[in-house]
C-alpha cells in the first residue's frame, strides 16, 4: 500500500532548481566524500552489462573510518563518473534510477516532523545559492504535497526535538518570516522586532499552549517601529568571533581571501588593546562602508540569506531548548555575517562586486549548515551568556 502523501512547506525557490554541472563546474562531484547507499550498490552489482558493472563497482570502496561505501575519486579528486560535459555518465547511460541517494538528493534537504515536512536547498550548492539569494524579489513560502515515490529525491532528517515542541515550528515560521521581510525598517531593526515576537511566544511554548498567531500578527502591526533599535551586540559578536578563530573554524580562506584579516584591519584589532566603547565607535565609523556598498545595492540578497538561514535551519527550534536561546544564536550568527560583510566593504570599497558577497555568504551558509562544531560553539556561548 502506498504511503499517504504528506504536506511539505518550502521556500518558493525550491521548485525552480535544476541540477546542471555546467552552471557550477560540478563542485559537488569534486573533492567531496560521495557515499553510496547499500541499496544502490546492490543495484550496481546486478547490472547485466558486465562492462558497466565492472566500471562502476571498481570505483566503490568501503571507508575504513566510517564503514560506509563511497566512490574513490580519481587523481584529480574528481568523481570518476563525471563526464567531460560535467554531467554524470551513470545517469546518461543507465538512467536516473541508478543514481545513489546522495546524488539524487543533493542539494535538497528535508526535515520530517510528525504531521508535516519542511524542504529547502543547501547553500553549499552554487546554483541553489544563486536561486535563493536572487536580488530582485523576496522569498515566499509555499505548501506542496509530496508522495512516497518522491521521498527518495531528497536528504531526509528526523528532527530530534520533542513532538510537543516541534508542533509549533510551522506556526512560528509563518509568523516570523514576514517579520524578517518587513520593508519599513532595516534588517537589523527586524532582528530586534523578531526578538520581541520570540519573547511573546516563549511562554506559550513553555506552557504547551497554542500560540495565538493572528493576535500576535495584529500586535506586531500596531507597534511603533520608530522605537526599534538596530541589533548590535558587538561585544558578544567579537567574543564569539575570537572563540571561533581559536577553534580554527574562522581561519579558512576562499580563493586566497582571508576574511579574519579583513575584520582585524577594519576594526584595528591588531594590538588587541581597544576598549569595547572604542571598538563600537570604530565599528559605527566603518558601518558607512556597509551601508554604501552592501546595503544600498544588495539589501534584498542579504534579506534572502537571513530568511533562508532561519527557515532551512528550523529556527527557532534548531536545538532543543528554549526558543529564546535559539533566536539569540541565530541573531549572533547573522550579526557575525554582517561584520564580515562590513570588513570586505571597507577593504574593497567601490570595487566590491556581487560575486564577492555571494562567495562570503556561501562560506557562512556552509558553516551554519554543515559544521556541527560551529553550531555547538554558538549554542554553548549563548547558554553561558544566559546563565550569567
Amino acid at each position: 500500500m502506498a504511503k499517504e502523501a504528506m504536506m511539505c512547506v518550502q521556500l518558493d525557490y525550491v521548485h525552480d532548481f535544476q541540477c546542471d554541472g555546467k552552471l557550477c563546474n560540478a563542485q559537488c562531484c569534486q573533492k567531496w566524500r560521495i557515499q553510496i547507499d547499500k541499496a544502490t550498490y546492490k543495484k550496481y552489482k546486478k547490472i547485466k552489462d558486465s562492462k558497466w558493472r565492472k566500471r562502476i563497482c571498481e570505483h566503490i570502496r568501503k571507508n575504513q573510518e566510517t564503514g560506509n561505501l563511497q566512490i574513490v575519486l580519481d587523481e584529480n579528486d574528481k568523481c570518476p563518473f563525471l563526464g567531460g560535459d560535467l554531467l554524470c555518465i551513470i545517469q546518461k547511460n543507465l538512467g536516473e534510477s541508478y543514481l545513489s541517494e546522495v546524488c539524487t538528493s543533493y542539494p535538497r534537504q528535508i526535515y520530517k516532523f510528525q504531521k508535516f515536512m519542511e524542504r529547502s536547498l543547501t547553500m553549499s550548492c552554487p546554483v541553489a545559492l544563486k536561486l535563493a539569494l536572487r536580488n530582485d524579489r523576496p522569498l515566499g513560502l509555499e505548501l506542496v504535497s509530496l508522495d512516497s515515490n518522491k521521498m527518495r529525491a531528497m536528504s531526509s532528517y528526523e528532527v530530534k526535538n520533542r513532538d510537543d515542541i516541534n508542533r509549533y515550528l510551522m506556526d512560528l515560521q509563518i509568523l516570523t518570516i514576514p517579520v524578517l521581510q518587513q520593508k519599513k525598517i532595516t534588517l537589523w531593526q527586524r532582528l530586534q522586532l523578531l526578538q520581541l515576537v520570540i519573547d511573546i511566544v516563549e511562554p506559550y511554548v513553555q506552557k504547551g499552549q497554542d500560540v495565538p498567531v493572528a493576535d500576535i500578527e495584529a500586535a506586531v502591526a500596531e507597534l511603533d517601529y520608530g522605537r526599534l533599535r538596530p541589533a548590535n551586540d558587538l561585544k558578544q559578536v567579537l567574543i564569539l568571533f575570537n572563540q571561533l578563530v581559536e577553534e580554527g573554524l574562522e581561519k579558512i580562506s576562499l580563493d586566497g581571501h582571508n576574511y579574519v584579516a579583513d575584520v582585524i584591519d577594519a576594526l584595528d584589532l591588531q594590538d588587541g588593546k581597544l576598549s569595547v566603547s572604542q571598538l563600537l565607535d570604530k565599528y559605527l565609523e566603518q558601518e558607512r562602508f556597509y551601508q554604501e556598498y552592501v546595503e544600498k545595492t544588495y539589501s534584498q540578497m542579504i534579506e534572502n540569506f537571513v530568511v533562508n538561514t532561519w527557515f532551512a535551519g528550523c529556527y527557532p527550534m534548531k536545538i532543543e531548548g528554549n526558543i529564546c536561546n535559539n533566536y539569540r544564536m541565530f541573531s549572533l550568527f547573522i550579526q557575525l555575517t554582517k561584520l564580515y560583510l562590513l570588513a570586505i566593504a571597507v577593504k574593497k570599497g567601490e570595487g566590491l562586486k556581487q560575486a564577492d558577497i555571494l562567495t562570503l555568504l556561501e562560506r557562512m551558509a556552509v558553516l551554519f549548515e554543515h559544521s556541527r562544531r560551529y553550531i555547538e560553539i554558538g549554542w554553548d556561548f549563548v547558554c553561558s551568556c544566559d546563565n550569567k
